[in-house]
């Protein structure tokens, strides 16, 4: 008995068919009939086992011994039979197969209508038994012939319930049989694979192969067993499977003492120089976790404690006898065993509790190989948390003398031990901002790993000033992964993290440029996001990453220690968010924080901004000059002549008229070394200028006339496009450089583009922010605008001067700007942002107006309003005599962008208020003090407008000696006026050129 199950003959099984027929279920009478086995069948019996018989006879009997791999035992007898030396036998495969069928359903019948049957013979069955268990089939030389053999001692087995009518012997051989035909399952795609797969579902249903330990040699067996099982682990099912067949059986022998075979094999599959796969570990590291806590734990304590430490003690005699034969594969062998061990630690770590004492000790060896493995792995074991947290307390709140000779390592004396300490380190951090990323804080040990994370926190700053450059390296390309990985990693690293990424300015390339990388990197991670989102607070505490990098880019520029180009392109791609598919309103958000995170920084993060910002503009404006020359000449702008390519080899010779003509030069190669002089590429010290000049020139003879009309649309001052509208343009440049193998160039075209920065749309967002509109994809809050509109007014301030055309159709609202303020508090600096803003576009207007066809931008406002406008903003930012002074030049600037009768109207207005202001000599005291005030922004109004080019003939001869007068008169000894008075006329006397 066994399950319920009861033995019975097949022929009894036929008789009581009929009987069972009224007990099934109308649909599954169809099982079984009058003849189970099939119309026209014969009843199983002698007939069938003499056919049986028959169909083995004639075959070779065995000629030699195999190994147990591929042999078994014979049946009934205790010799070694070749399991596979049998040769085929016509009609074996048939019967083997018709017979496996007829147990299936003898099984069924057996488990199910046991009650009926209880009484009958299983003579005949056994005899059915000993049939198939001959030598003839388990030992057949047809692979397909064992394995139906193997499935039908599976369902013997099972109707037997484990109590087979077999000697001990032919049970090993079917046992070696089964273990056999599942090393089919190394091949899914055979031709036998589901059907040994399905002997393993029967295996693994019934757990036959606990049959082993009646066998002799069963520690042989189950070692061959277990090597089979990970050797054809190859997918999540077949691991399920063999997980479960496996952990039975060895749960099973737990009790006992499993063999040290199946204890190394397992062991070893763990190591990294087994090529293994993923699949193999899995299932070894299921069977390791389910025997852990029972009697396995201290036999793999034992073995490992043997294996590591045993090759210490030869090689120090073999050091000590003066042999080096077989050191290195003690050390591979002994480092193999080594990474083992966190393994194991993962599983459980019960599996290694008695080595930790030996690595903790281990940390402080003299042997510099085993320090830096040791230090290896202590880091990672102790940076791991096990998925059962809430069961395990952490490793560093265990042996915390282990997390301080860790950190020990990092002073080494050994490079290789601090940056593996290093590593190590990274690995605690991470391991620590997940916990607080997920709330665990509550884990057991967690505390204490949260506590050691922050020391090492502060060490690897240190280690940022190392003598090393690759762990300066490395120190700041961990610090920027921690910091990326969430925000809990962010927090832990923020306080170290600016002087981490000092580095930029290291000596040693690779060390900038994994600054450079890291800190774009991290800035994409979490401020890019936090802009677009208007989170003023989160983004400001990366407010540091801009300010580094442009203070970088002054000394990689002005230096030339290369690198410029790739800073440019992180800046624009990471910072900028130009290709990361952001709509308008928050790609005006995005550069509007890194403008205004770079404007606080130090001094030389201003000079930064500014330096590349100008060359922005110089390259856009050399660039589009080429352009203009290039579309309109539509030809290459570079004259190729039969005489220029003719003196190849020997100087070629160029007379007076041609000299003249071309000014010694060919045609256009004065331009396009100019354009070569701004390129990016050209700030290292090892760049070759006529390398970017051969490129320049090949982009020169180009005909793709989609090439042309992609630059010149893309650099448009005044182009209109939208982000969706600018990408697609960009994305068909670039498919045009790389056809015409122009990348080169790209660095260069980056940097003359200044559509990739700024839109003309995004001004619209600055003005809304300037008035006090919050965006409006957020919540609105009054600090939230008025943090917005101090950034925008800083922007539309300086912008100006370098992309003036994206802000020439604003004039008109930022002139509303002069004197209206969405804040009370921030008048004064609004007028000052406004004039200087209108100044700027007032001295481009010129240049802009020969780029594109642009309207005048204040062709439609009103005159007279106007310069009260611009009256009310210099007297609100004239605080001082400088002040004052600049107010009146930029007032002056902004009249250009007037039309002529505008712009002449409201001079005479300007010179009618001067003259009243500073020429009045009749009015009262209280009336005199008043003009006191107004006498020195007046003068310097006058001496503002008379220094344009073009403006003087709006003075009268007669105006102009006045003026004169006036300020000679200020200007004479004995005169009392305020030091602000007579500066302003000493700059009038200067505007005409004559002495006091």
């Amino acid at each position: 008995r066994w399950r319920g199950v009861r033995c019975f003959s097949f022929e009894d099984a036929v008789s009581c068919s009929h009987s069972a027929q009224s007990f099934l279920a109308p649909g599954e009478r169809s099982f079984v009939r009058s003849n189970p086995w099939g119309s026209g069948a014969a009843v199983p019996g002698t007939d069938f086992l003499a056919a049986m018989r028959r169909s083995s006879q004639g075959g070779v009997k065995s000629r030699g011994r195999v190994s147990a791999g591929g042999r078994g035992r014979a049946a009934g007898s205790s010799r070694s039979v070749p399991i596979a030396a049998v040769a085929a036998t016509p009609g074996a495969l048939e019967s083997l197969q018709t017979a496996h069928g007829r147990l299936k359903i003898q099984r069924k019948i057996s488990a199910e209508y046991q009650a009926e049957v209880d009484a009958l013979s299983a003579d005949e069955l056994k005899d059915y038994a000993r049939s198939i268990a001959l030598e003839e089939f388990i030992c057949h030389s047809d692979s397909e012939v064992r394995l139906w053999a193997a499935k039908c001692m599976a369902e013997i087995f099972r109707i037997f319930a484990l109590e087979a009518p077999l000697e001990q012997a032919t049970v090993r051989a079917v046992l070696q049989l089964f273990i056999q035909q599942l090393e089919i399952l190394r091949d899914p795609s055979g031709r036998l694979y589901q059907h040994s797969l399905a002997l393993l579902e029967t295996l693994t249903e019934f757990q036959e192969l606990v049959l082993i330990f009646r066998c002799e040699g069963s520690d042989e067996l189950l070692s061959s067993l277990v090597k089979v099982c990970l050797s054809v682990a190859k997918n999540a099912a077949t691991v399920e499977l063999l997980g479960q067949l496996l952990s039975g059986i060895l749960v099973g022998a737990a009790s006992k003492d499993i063999p040290q075979a199946v204890l190394v094999s397992l062991v070893e599959e763990l190591m990294p120089q087994r090529k293994s796969a993923s699949a193999s570990k899995v299932l070894v590291s299921r069977l390791l976790g389910s025997l852990a806590q029972r009697s396995i734990a201290m036999p793999i304590n034992d073995y490992l404690n043997a294996n590591i430490y045993s090759e210490q003690e030869e090689e120090k005699e073999s050091m000590e006898s003066g042999g080096r034969g077989g050191a290195r594969p003690a050390n591979e062998r002994l480092e193999a065993f080594l990474c083992v061990v966190p393994e194991l630690f993962r599983i459980d770590p019960a599996l290694v509790s008695r080595v930790l004492p030996k690595l903790q000790a281990d940390l402080q060896s003299n042997d510099l190989n085993r320090r830096r493995a040791v230090t290896a792995i202590v880091g990672h074991m102790l940076a791991h948390c096990h998925e059962d947290v809430g069961s395990r307390a952490l490793l560093a709140s265990t042996h915390p003398l282990l997390v301080d000779r860790h950190r020990e390592r990092l002073g080494d004396a050994d490079d290789g031990v601090r940056l593996t300490a290093l590593e190590g380190s990274a690995a605690m951090l991470k391991a620590a901002a997940s916990l607080i990323e997920a709330g665990g804080q509550h884990v057991a040990g967690a505390d204490a790993l949260i506590a050691a994370a922050k020391v090492l926190a502060q060490k690897l700053s240190e280690r940022s000033l190392d003598p090393n450059d690759e762990i300066r390296r490395r120190a700041v390309k961990l610090a920027a992964a921690i910091g990326t990985s969430s925000g809990a990693g962010l927090d832990l690293m923020l306080p170290v993290l600016p002087s981490i990424f000092k580095r930029v300015l290291d000596k040693k390339q690779q060390v900038r440029e994994a600054c450079v990388a890291s800190a774009a990197n991290l800035y994409a991670k979490h401020a890019l996001p936090a802009w677009t989102e208007a989170d003023l607070e989160e983004a400001g505490a990366m407010s540091w990453i801009p300010q580094v990098l442009c203070e970088a880019y002054t000394l990689f520029s002005g230096g030339r220690y290369g690198q410029v180009a790739l800073l440019e392109e992180y800046i624009e791609q990471h910072m900028l968010g130009c290709g990361a598919g952001l709509e308008e309103s928050k790609r005006a958000l995005a550069f509007m924080g890194f403008y205004a995170s770079a404007s606080h920084g130090t001094e030389a993060a201003q000079r930064g901004l500014a330096l590349l910002l100008s060359k922005k503009r110089d390259t856009h404006a050399l660039l589009r000059q080429y352009l203009k020359a290039r579309i309109a000449k539509g030809a290459p702008t570079q004259v190729r002549t039969a005489s220029v390519l003719a003196g190849a080899l020997v100087p070629r010779e160029q007379g007076p008229e041609q000299s003249a003509a071309s000014g010694g030069q060919e045609p256009g190669v004065g331009m396009l070394e100019n354009l070569a002089k701004l390129s990016p590429t050209l700030d290292e010290r090892t760049a070759r200028p006529e390398a970017i000049l051969m490129h320049l020139q090949a982009l020169d003879s180009v005909r793709d006339k989609a090439v042309w009309a992609e630059l010149e649309h893309l650099t448009d001052p005044c182009m209109t496009d939208t982000v969706e509208e600018l990408t697609d343009h960009l994305q068909k440049l670039d498919e045009r450089l790389r056809f015409h193998k122009l990348t080169a160039l790209a660095p260069l075209i980056r940097r003359g583009l200044h559509c990739t920065w700024v839109l003309p749309s995004f001004i619209a967002s600055f003005l809304d922010f300037w008035n006090g509109k919050g965006p409006a994809h957020v919540s609105d809050s009054a600090e939230l605008r008025r943090q917005l509109a101090t950034a925008a007014r800083l922007v539309i301030a300086d912008l100006p001067r370098y992309f003036p055309g994206v802000f020439s159709s604003h004039a008109g609202s930022i002139a509303s700007h002069l004197d209206n303020s969405a804040f009370e508090e921030a008048r004064v600096a609004d007028a000052k942002a406004s004039l200087q803003a209108l100044a700027a576009l007032g001295k481009r207007l010129q240049s802009l107006q020969k780029q594109c066809n642009c309207d005048l931008p204040l062709s439609a406002v009103d005159s007279r309003s106007f310069m009260k406008a611009l009256l009310k903003a210099v007297a609100a930012a004239g605080a001082d005599t400088v002040s004052t002074m600049s107010a009146t030049r930029k007032a002056a600037k902004s009249l250009e962008l007037l039309t002529a009768e505008a712009r002449a109207t409201i001079i005479e207005q300007f010179l009618a208020w001067a003259k009243e202001q500073a020429l009045d000599d009749a009015s009262s005291d209280k009336e005199q003090g008043q003009c006191l005030e107004s006498r020195a922004p007046a003068l310097h109004l006058v001496a503002a407008m008379r220094e344009r080019p073009g403006w003087r003939q709006s003075f009268s001869d007669l105006d102009s000696e006045v003026w004169l007068e006036e300020a000679q008169r200020v200007l004479r000894p004995g005169v009392e006026q305020s030091s602000d008075v007579r500066c302003a006329a000493a700059q009038l006397l200067a505007t005409c050129g004559r002495e006091a």
